[in-house]
Formats: structure tokens, C-alpha cells, sequence
């Protein structure tokens, strides 16, 4: 019982990360995401996946997300005129919440019924 509930409560949180539309402005408001953040770039119908991503103001660079990101000599750099559309992986603040909750009372539950 308890493997099938960790088993459901991991699928569950699993399935709520998603790729989500933001606008560049906002997705960049900060100079630097973390190294590890994805981002999807739409430009001119081709979609580049990077990570390590920097907003060097008229313009943004990263490296390739199958690349290192100690990979400097890596880093691609792009106009932020050119850039269509950024998509950012992240859960939505409600499905966060609910998550965590989630979360927290499955293991209160658990914890319980293993004494």
C-alpha cells in the first residue's frame, strides 16, 4: 500500500511540470536564470532549448541544454528582437501549492500507518 501510494503521489507531481508561455520581458525580467532552468526560444520558427540563459539587455544568450553549462565556448547569443516566443518549464503556482499539500498530508499519512 504504501509503495502504491508513493508511486502515485510521485506520477502526480511528475505529471504537473509543463513547458509554459511567458513573455520574454517578464520571463527575463532577472539578468541571469538559474544554470539549471530550461528555456525554449522560438525564433523564426525554430525552437532552440537552452539553459544557463542570460538577459544581456538587447540581447540573450545560453548554452544549448545538451551541452554543459560549464560549457562557456558553448554559449549562443541572440537579438531579443528576433526572439518569437520563450517557454519556461515550471509548475503553475496553484498546482504548487495543491502539490505540497498533497504532499505533506501523504506523508503524515504514511509516517503514521508505519508505527
Amino acid at each position: 500500500m504504501k509503495r502504491l501510494a508513493l508511486a502515485m503521489l510521485a506520477l502526480n507531481t511528475a505529471c504537473t511540470l509543463d513547458w509554459r508561455r511567458d513573455t520574454l520581458p517578464k520571463a527575463l525580467a532577472v539578468t541571469q536564470l538559474a544554470p539549471t532552468e530550461q528555456v525554449q526560444i522560438w525564433s523564426k520558427g525554430k525552437l532552440l532549448q537552452w539553459h544557463a540563459v542570460q538577459n544581456c539587455g538587447d540581447s540573450i544568450s545560453g548554452i544549448p541544454a545538451e551541452m554543459s553549462t560549464k560549457c562557456d565556448s558553448c554559449r549562443l547569443r541572440m537579438a531579443r528582437a528576433d526572439v518569437d516566443s520563450v517557454f519556461m518549464y515550471q509548475l503553475h503556482p496553484v498546482e504548487a501549492w495543491f502539490y505540497a499539500i498533497l504532499g505533506s498530508v501523504s506523508l503524515l499519512y504514511l509516517l503514521s500507518r508505519a508505527t
